[in-house]
Parts: C-alpha cells; sequence; structure tokens
C-alpha cells in the first residue's frame, strides 16, 4: 500500500476510534471538513507539514499515519494510538492535580 493509502486508512481508523463525524473531527485536528473528506478517501496527497500538523493534534508520531503494522494491523494501530490518547490523559490530569493544589477553597467556605 502507498503512503498516501496509508495517511488515508489509518486517518479513517482513527477518526472512527473518536466516534467523531466527519465535522467534529476537522475541527479536532483544525482542518476543513473537505480536505478531511478529500484525505479518507484518498483523492489528495497531504504534505510533511500536514501529516506533521494532524499528527500533532492527535498527539501521535507522523511515522504513524504513514505506516501500516504488519500483522494483525487494525489491532496494533488501536494499541498504539489507544496508548498514545492513554499517555496525554495521565498528563493532563497530572496537571489538573497540581492545578488543584494552588486553587484556591470554595467560595463557600469561611475564613477565620
Amino acid at each position: 500500500m502507498s503512503l498516501s493509502g496509508n495517511f488515508s486508512k489509518n486517518l479513517s481508523f482513527m477518526r472512527k476510534s473518536c466516534n467523531s463525524t466527519l465535522t467534529e473531527f476537522a475541527e479536532e485536528i483544525s482542518i476543513s471538513r473537505s480536505y478531511l473528506q478529500s484525505a479518507l478517501n484518498g483523492s489528495c496527497n497531504p504534505t510533511l507539514n500536514t501529516v506533521e500538523h494532524i499528527a500533532e493534534k492527535l498527539q501521535v508520531s507522523p511515522d504513524l499515519l504513514l505506516s501500516f503494522p504488519k500483522g494483525s494491523d487494525e489491532e496494533a494501530l488501536s494499541l498504539v494510538f489507544f496508548q498514545n490518547i492513554q499517555g496525554a490523559r495521565n498528563h493532563l490530569q497530572a496537571a489538573l492535580r497540581i492545578l488543584e493544589e494552588f486553587l484556591p477553597e470554595e467560595a463557600g467556605a469561611s475564613e477565620d
């Protein structure tokens, strides 16, 4: 399969994994809906800058968008994609815990 074919297949899989509509997914990765549709049906050849941009938005490495794992393809891609999502969640949860330490108590609490 070609790089653009891999890109199309991987991007499609990731969109479905996020349970997003075309419009929602296009907004999430900051590209137009029409460009996303072209990318998903394989009728465009994305530039390296576009691949990097989309990978950054999805928090995956660009090579994940361009290559397709051998063997149980969708399972391997799914595992890598969700590991990246879980890593991002862990970072966000840690950041929230840090912020909670510095946030003042709720307004209803009395000060003595």
